[in-house]
């Protein structure tokens, strides 16, 4: 069975070692006009290692990251989850959205962020580790 539903069509995966610049990376990519706050979630790279050593089934490990996906775009949209700490470099202000993501705040969920999406078609910035060893799932 698969979801019929998409809200994620465009990714940007960063993926590299630790300390290999990606942080310094993504607050550039992430200032471009469609670009939202990039993410760091140890999921993907999680369901990334489950699914190469096959201790997930793939159309499993596949719909939980299209899933995910979906989700961090949609949270990001609505103003949920999102890092407001001053001196953290994932937060916004690290990242020069902050204006962005307070006006979120105040928007609507439900049918409102979907609408957003289908119409901005923002892009969902991936900070992921070591895991294009195993790129199959991605």
């Amino acid at each position: 069975m698969t979801r019929p539903q998409c809200l994620a069509e465009d990714i940007v995966v960063l993926d590299g070692f630790s300390n290999a610049g990606k942080s310094l990376l993504a607050p550039v990519i992430s200032s471009f006009e469609r670009c939202e706050l990039w993410r760091i979630n140890p999921l993907y790279d999680n369901l990334c290692l489950l699914d190469a050593f096959k201790k997930v089934e793939r159309d499993a490990s596949s719909t939980l990251v299209k899933l995910f996906a979906d989700m961090d775009l949609y949270n990001l949209i609505i103003g949920r989850n999102v890092n407001f700490r001053a001196d953290d470099d994932t937060g916004v202000h690290k990242n020069l959205q902050g204006d962005r993501y307070k006006k979120r705040l105040d928007s609507e969920g439900g049918d409102y962020g979907t609408k957003v999406i289908d119409e901005k078609t923002p892009i969902l910035i991936l900070m992921t580790h070591c895991i294009f060893e195993f790129p199959d799932l991605l």
